[in-house]
């Protein structure tokens, strides 16, 4: 949310800023929807290795679009009371200030979320490595949610006390100056938030391919069981012709 210089028409700020800020906070839904879906995998891993891949990639992403929509409305909202007063292209100058209320406290909804989604996934990746069942592909799942809980949780814990200093000594500022000191720990905000997606899509495929690991062996489970049970119920076959051969020898 960088702030342009000296004054600009209000709509022409929108236009601006809409995208950068949009692609900001898609970031936090984003995070939800995929670790959400890291949930799946772990947790209903038959159903997640047969799943109809198309469809549900096109779900989740729709999914991840709806608090970059919901921003767009707040910003409509606010730029069609007066499209053309000049502003200083602040953040609340595209957005009143109950909605960006609200659009704080939805992001920190939804950090929570996100947290609690790896914190459960953590739990069950340690459950099985204390049960024998974790393998080495388990492990590395292990690793990268442990990085990614930190990023989260240590990323979070910055900004909050970032934000406290700032309320703390904001008096001693003119209003300008505090709006650029809060926009640069917005910038660090946004930073350490997406710092974790790169993250994820690196060992994407460790977790496309851990319900693999676990669901690969059920095809051969199944054809052995079939297997025995056709040896053992299925009748003893007698070849045709020796069968006939030895009618034939009983009326000679």
């Amino acid at each position: 949310m960088l702030p342009g210089t000296g004054k600009i028409p209000r709509l022409y700020c929108a236009l601006i800023q809409i995208l950068p800020v949009g692609g900001s906070m898609n970031v936090f839904s984003l995070m939800l929807v995929i670790g959400a879906d890291r949930m799946l995998a772990i947790f209903m891993p038959l159903w997640y290795s047969t799943r109809s891949e198309k469809h549900y990639l096109k779900i989740m992403y729709l999914a991840s679009f709806w608090f970059p929509l919901l921003l767009l409305g707040f910003a409509i909202k606010t730029v069609i009371q007066d499209p053309f007063i000049n502003v200083k292209c602040f953040a609340t100058d595209w957005t009143a200030s109950d909605d960006q209320n609200l659009i704080q406290s939805i992001i920190l909804v939804l950090i929570c979320l996100t947290s609690l989604c790896y914190i459960l996934m953590f739990f069950k990746l340690l459950y099985e490595q204390w049960k024998g069942k974790a393998t080495a592909q388990r492990k590395a799942i292990y690793r990268t949610l442990a990085l990614i809980m930190a990023i989260q949780i240590v990323g979070y814990t910055l900004t909050s006390i970032a934000y406290n200093i700032v309320m703390r000594i904001s008096s001693k500022f003119s209003a300008d100056d505090l709006q650029y000191i809060t926009c640069a720990v917005n910038v660090m905000s946004s930073l350490s938030s997406s710092a974790e997606v790169p993250v994820l899509f690196v060992v994407s495929w460790l977790f496309r391919n851990s319900p693999q690991t676990n669901t690969n062996n059920i095809p051969n489970i199944t054809s052995q069981i079939n297997t025995n049970f056709v040896q053992k119920y299925q009748p003893t076959k007698i070849n045709t012709l020796v069968q006939n051969k030895l009618i034939t020898n009983k009326f000679l």
